[in-house]
């Protein structure tokens, strides 16, 4: 029996005639309903006979033949009610459940990580071989526990979930055997997302866009290559191997299916989030905080992304920002925060200049390689890539003063490898949008503002 595929952009009616031509006893099964349906109108008159041996059969109806059991499947709505009743009173409070209606999210999400982990035939017992941070090995030991009294549960009453019964044990020697080809069409592995990180991911996108893709949150094998994620053997690659791994780097693969509230990267992509995910929780805090009455407040997350909450709009906090290559000489507080940012060079005059910048309900953002950097060879080299050469960008600083710190992140990371010429076109291009002002530190240390940053800086 021969296994193919067929791409999305497949000329399928023409494929598919020549293949009914042939009369072989071959199986099409269509993941997009919306294809099999075309097909089946257009076709089922001319070829009478086309459903006699299940020739196009949808991923669903596949499945429910290819996988044969004498336990009885445990529909939709009852797997919800049979996650809940497999929680103990640890687990909940761990999870923060207190009903069944806080359950029901999480029992989605959690059938849907153990059916692709089966899918792709992951061994999840070996945590390490997985990948996972240390911030996610604890949530993923209770899912594991959870998993372990739901099968303890499906076992002693009979039943099983449809990801238990797709395994090889049970597939269906008779109905395979039937089809000299299988041919899989539009076979594309969806992950469901919530609908806030589908809201997200498309504002990502639309930043990426807008900066060239410079900005792309499917960096990360090359962040990988790189090192950052090594404990040793840290070495520069090779440009055959960056070469190689760019050909991954591209967010304009990323599938989101907003109705059916899902996500689709290619293989071998993954993406990275570190450069928005902090900022998303700031603004997310900072709505909240004046949800409950707070308005005259400073939101600092570590420095490179401050945002100030602020009764009027004349109300101003002032901001100190640190030099990053001049960071022990930097002015700080008691508790170690900068107060001040240095010139120093940039304004060509002596290394004690200072100034600080003001901001009103608005975000500070930052991006600079002075703190996150893999050392080879006694060299530093920093972690925000170019997606367009795979090398470390050389520039200093940027720095961004936007209404949302999501935004300005976003902003800060993909102008940080940019030309001063695109960085102005770039900040141009945004203030179509949104209020934007910035400046760059370019590689050569020279300074560029935004017209409109000035109005920031403490004189």
């Amino acid at each position: 029996m021969k296994i193919t595929y067929l791409g999305l952009k497949s000329d399928l009616k023409e494929i598919l005639s020549e293949e009914f031509d042939k009369n072989e006893e071959n199986l099409y099964v269509f993941e997009n309903s919306s294809s099999f349906f075309e097909i089946k109108r257009e076709y089922l008159k001319t070829y009478q006979n086309i459903f006699n041996n299940f020739k196009l059969l949808n991923s669903y109806d596949f499945y429910e033949k290819l996988f044969e059991t004498d336990k009885i499947v445990i529909k939709e709505e009852k797997q919800v009610v049979l996650f809940y009743n497999s929680l103990n009173n640890s687990i909940k409070k761990n999870l923060k459940i207190k009903n069944y209606y806080d359950a029901i999210d999480i029992a989605y999400n959690f059938y849907a990580l153990f059916s692709e982990m089966q899918e792709y035939k992951v061994d999840y017992s070996d945590k390490e071989k997985i990948g996972l941070e240390k911030w996610q090995k604890k949530t993923f030991d209770t899912l594991i526990k959870i998993n372990k009294n739901i099968e303890k549960k499906v076992q002693e009453k009979g039943l099983i979930l449809p990801y238990m019964l797709r395994r090889k044990e049970n597939i269906s020697d008779a109905f395979i055997k039937k089809y000299k080809k299988i041919c899989f069409i539009n076979k594309v592995k969806f992950t469901p997302f919530e609908e806030e990180m589908i809201e997200i991911l498309e504002k990502v996108v639309h930043f990426s866009d807008i900066m060239n893709g410079e900005y792309d949150i499917t960096i990360m094998p090359l962040i990988k290559l790189w090192g950052f994620y090594k404990k040793s053997d840290v070495r520069i690659p090779e440009k055959e191997e960056i070469d190689e791994i760019r050909k991954l780097i591209d967010y304009k693969k990323i599938i989101i299916d907003r109705e059916r509230k899902r996500v689709k990267i290619d293989a071998g992509q993954e993406i990275i989030t570190g450069s928005f995910i902090k900022s998303y929780a700031v603004d997310k805090l900072v709505k909240e905080m004046k949800r409950r009455g707070i308005d005259d407040a400073i939101v600092n997350a570590g420095g490179s992304s401050i945002v100030a909450v602020n009764q009027m709009p004349e109300d101003e906090w002032i901001i100190g920002v640190e030099n990053p290559e001049k960071e022990n000489i930097s002015e700080k507080n008691e508790q170690g925060y900068v107060t001040h940012i240095l010139l120093d060079s940039y304004r060509e005059k002596n290394d004690e200049d200072l100034f600080d910048i003001k901001i009103s309900d608005e975000s500070y953002c930052t991006s600079n390689q002075g703190n996150t950097f893999v050392e080879i060879d006694n060299q530093k080299y920093g972690h925000i890539l170019s997606p367009k050469t795979g090398y470390p960008g050389k520039n200093i600083q940027i720095g961004i003063v936007t209404k949302e710190a999501f935004a300005g992140d976003i902003i800060s990371t993909g102008l940080y490898n940019q030309s001063p010429e695109k960085f102005f076109e770039i900040l141009d291009r945004l203030n179509r949008e949104i209020k934007v002002e910035g400046y760059m530190i370019d590689e050569e240390g020279k300074i560029h503002y935004s017209k409109g940053f000035f109005k920031h800086i403490v004189k």
